[in-house]
This record gives C-alpha cells, structure tokens and sequence, in this order.
C-alpha cells in the first residue's frame, strides 16, 4: 500500500510453509523500503516471522486488538482480502502517526526463546491435565459401581506418569535458562521469591517488556489486579481479576507465598498488611502486584534484583 493507501502489487495468496514466505519475498520490489504488518495468529505466523526475520524488511506482528481498535472501516466485509487491506491501513497508520507504538510491535526471533515457549506451552498441558485427572480420582471414589476399582487404577497410574513427565519438562526448562544465560532470565532470577518455573513463564508471556507502558498495564495483562465493583451505594467486596492466564498467576501466587519469606522488600509489605487486619490472602495479593512491579523495573532496566534504593 502507498502513501495514496492504493494497491501497488495484486492480491496473491502464498502457502504457509518455507517456499510461499520466500515467494512472497521475492514479489516485493523495494525489500529495504518496505514494512511488513501481519496480524498475530499464534503458532501460525511463527514460520512466517522465522523466515522474513533474517531478511532486510521492517516486520511488526501487531496485537488483532489492536488492529480492530484502529480500524475505521464501517465496511463489516470479511474476506482475506478485506483483512490483508485493514491490516496494511493500521499499519500505515501507527507508522506515520505512532511510529513508537509500532516499534513495540517488532517481530524478532529467538530460536532458544521459542524453545522455551514450547517446553512451557507442554508444562501448561500437563498441568492443565493432571490437574482434571486429580479431580477425577477424588470424584471415583464416591462412585458406587462394583468395577470402579479397576478405573480408579487406570486413573492413578496415568496421574502418576503426567507428574513424571511434569518433572522431566521442569528439568528442560531449567536446562533451557541455562543454556541461554541472557540479561532478562538472569534478572528475574535474582529475584527472591521468582524461580525458574515463573521466570519461563514471564519470559516467553511479556516477550520484549516495551510492549508494556508501565508496570500498571503487565498486571492489567495478566489479570493481577483487585477488580472493583460498585453501584450506586453499594461497593462489594474487591476481589482478583480472573483473565488472562490462569497458570501464570498461579506461579505468581506461589512466588508470592516464598517472596513473603524471602524476599526482604516482599517480606516487609506482608508484615505490614497483615499488621493493618488484612487477611493473608488479600496481603498474599499485594505481594503478587509487588512482585509484578519489580519483574517489570528488572526487565525495564536489564539489571537484577537490589533491594536497597540508591543513594544520589
């Protein structure tokens, strides 16, 4: 698309697989002077993003919100065509208009990161899975049939090779870290309270820390936040946001149960909370947010973990 929003080249369609990215390379005529907008697809894009990655062109993978945020077409079409030219508009848009939004938006890849997000992505299918089976367990043994025994068995037995291989996948994990040895790992290690199943997650769930304008908005992305509701006269109670991801915010809580103790900034808000009447689930929480704040100032500066402010 020109500075005319016009059509410079047909609309084609190429596979996604290695020789439809390097076809569609090929087809465009000024590679140095061109930017290449796609929409974030997950798993799908990655190829894409792997081969146009080592290329001269400006890639960006920007968020779909965001490109529906930024779509002013009232045209409700909903084609490929129509898609690939909404997409080009948004990105012609950010970049005359919020070239620092788009330069969040920059796609780079990292064959040890995505390593990563793999061996995480089979630690959540795993958890995810023994946690249903260990439900299930609970639940066979108020069953009345006469056979139940033989399927509690069966249940056991495969609750206990998830947990095996849940262990094994932990291990790749922390080899993975140490393979990779980076400023942004080695950073959220060093702080007490973060172990290596919560820096993994954190690594490959913020992917590059300026796509976040504050610490505010990581917590507001991963749902880390107390959710307020009121009307009129009546408040209740404020309780945790519940979207974003579950397992996440799982590893947070744990993190903030060991910061709580470990962790002499984490430690003193604890105490605090708890010495004003809070309950230690709701001083538990802040400790969560506290934690977020650190991540986010750690990353943020690519320095580790110093509980002692800094003398001017």
């Amino acid at each position: 698309m020109d500075a005319q929003e016009e059509t410079i080249l047909p609309v084609k369609n190429f596979d996604n697989n290695s020789q439809g990215c390097l076809k569609l390379l090929a087809e465009i005529p000024h590679p140095a002077e061109t930017q290449v907008i796609l929409e974030s697809t997950g798993v799908y894009g990655k190829l894409f993003v792997k081969t146009l990655a080592a290329t001269r062109l400006d890639l960006f993978e920007v968020n779909p919100h965001e490109i529906k945020q930024l779509s002013c077409s009232m045209v409700q079409t909903k084609t490929d065509q129509a898609d690939a030219a909404r997409i080009a508009q948004v990105g012609k848009l950010l970049a005359e208009s919020q070239p620092k939004t788009l330069e969040k938006y920059r796609a780079q890849y990292n064959p040890h990161r995505e390593n990563l997000a793999l061996w995480v992505s089979e630690y959540k299918r795993l958890s995810d899975a023994s946690a249903r089976l260990k439900q299930q367990v609970k639940q066979l043994a108020f069953h009345t049939a006469s056979q139940v025994q033989v399927i509690l068995q069966r249940r056991q037995q495969e609750l206990e090779q998830i947990l095996q291989q849940l262990k094994t996948t932990k291990k790749e994990i922390e080899a993975l870290l140490q393979e990779q040895a980076d400023s942004p790992a080695q950073c959220l290690l060093s702080i007490p309270g973060v172990g290596t199943l919560t820096t993994a997650m954190a690594l490959v769930s913020i992917q590059n820390i300026e796509r976040f304008a504050s610490a505010d908005s990581l917590k507001a992305y991963w749902g880390v936040y107390p959710r307020r509701r009121q009307s009129g006269k009546y408040e209740a109670r404020s309780r945790m946001a519940n979207h974003g991801n579950k397992l996440m915010r799982h590893m947070l809580w744990n993190a903030a149960k060991s910061a709580a103790r470990h962790n002499p900034i984490c430690r003193e808000l604890f105490e605090r909370m708890i010495a004003k009447g809070k309950s230690a689930p709701a001083a538990y929480g802040a400790v969560v947010r506290k934690l977020v704040q650190i991540i986010y100032g750690v990353l943020k500066s690519l320095t580790t973990f110093n509980p002692e402010p800094k003398i001017t």
